[in-house]
């Protein structure tokens, strides 16, 4: 027979083993969750630059009559990858990046002349009535193909958008990121019913 105090040894390593067990099944579980979470997401990005996305990109432009300037970007993809990595924080236990390599094009072509080459225009309702005119998009004559990166961490079992930097420059892709409500540089926030379709992908 076992002595008590067997049983008092016993009892607490028991506890133990089952705590250690839990512990394992709960960070295998959060690691399933994030891992799905992210690749459902990551199918969201595909099916939505498979439908060449546009936007409309507001800027401070000087030389522009209103001190804006406007136009429609638009998205053609080419690749879309991903990656989750774990990190040491307790807030953030994984951070993900959805990479996606794409064709860009404007409709800057059938604007006025507002400096030098740089064609545009001065007020949203002027970059709209050229929207669906095929004839006015070319592709964008300074990165006309590039990828960029969408960054997410895990927070509170949900992924939460970061930024998008362009993956060869290491900088803000600045039209993504006026449309997601994130401006910088020259960039301005900017709402309309494109851009709300950019700010609800990355919900």
């Amino acid at each position: 027979m076992m002595s008590q105090l067997g049983f008092k040894i016993l009892i607490p390593l028991i506890a133990a083993i089952f705590s250690l067990q839990a512990n394992a099944f709960g960070q295998e579980s959060n690691e399933q969750l994030a891992l799905q979470s992210f690749e459902k997401k990551v199918s969201e990005f595909e099916e939505f630059f498979n439908q060449r996305p546009m936007l409309v990109y507001k800027q401070h432009f000087s030389k522009s009559p209103s001190g804006f300037h406007f136009c429609y970007h638009r998205y053609k993809l080419v690749e879309i990858n991903y990656d989750v990595k774990k990190t040491n924080s307790i807030v953030s236990p994984f951070f993900g990046n959805i990479l996606i390599t794409y064709l860009a094009e404007d409709n800057e072509s059938c604007g006025e002349t507002m400096s030098g080459s740089i064609k545009g225009y001065s007020t949203f309702e002027e970059a709209k009535r050229y929207r669906d005119n095929e004839a006015c998009f070319k592709p964008n004559k300074y990165v006309p193909q590039e990828t960029v990166s969408f960054s997410f961490a895990f927070q509170n079992k949900k992924w939460i958008f970061k930024d998008v930097i362009r993956v060869e420059y290491g900088n803000y892709a600045l039209a993504i990121s006026a449309a997601l409500g994130k401006p910088q540089a020259t960039g301005v926030s900017f709402t309309c019913e494109d851009n709300q379709a950019w700010e609800d992908l990355v919900k």
